[in-house]
């Protein structure tokens, strides 16, 4: 799940920009994902209106992707945050797509950052995507051990017992 806790030091304007940007990641590729469509609900309530947000949704449901307005962020803090969690939404899925990486880059030139900046990013995304993928996989390992075969905790409690007893 998106962390946006930097969204309070957002100015109205990036706010409206940001949300615009979460919906261009989520629908670039032309997958929309759960937990992507969780990401964009959690922007959706920082909207101008409702009639908005719900303009935005039907655009992303028609396969449309919404332009994102010129925008000058002076604090180029905020503007990294910015560019990092929109990243952060493009390999939620454990999946970084091509026109996920194309979007990235033209978000990124909107934020002024140029694109070796931006390259670094998506090799940091690509490099994160492959760890979750790994968590993943690791996790549904564990999950699926039979515990009663758990040898290795037997060898383990009789060396411990070995060395405790003088």
């Amino acid at each position: 799940m998106l962390n946006l806790s930097f969204f309070d030091q957002l100015e109205d304007e990036q706010k409206q920009w940001m949300t615009y940007a979460i919906a261009g990641m989520v629908g670039s590729d032309g997958v929309i994902d759960r937990k992507e469509l969780n990401d964009l609900g959690q922007v959706l309530l920082h909207m101008e209106s409702i009639e908005k947000a719900e303009s935005l949704m039907t655009m992303l449901k028609n396969k449309l992707i919404p332009r994102l307005p010129a925008i000058e962020v002076k604090d180029r803090k905020i503007a990294t945050r910015m560019i990092f969690a929109l990243a952060k939404v493009a390999i939620v899925d454990d999946n970084l797509s091509p026109k996920e990486a194309d979007y990235l880059v033209y978000a990124g030139a909107v934020l002024n950052f140029p694109k070796d900046y931006i390259k670094e990013i998506l090799l940091w995304a690509k490099a994160q995507s492959g760890a979750n993928k790994a968590q993943t996989e690791i996790a549904r390992k564990g999950q699926s051990l039979d515990l009663h075969d758990a040898t290795l905790i037997g060898e383990y409690l009789a060396k411990v017992d070995a060395k405790a007893v003088p």
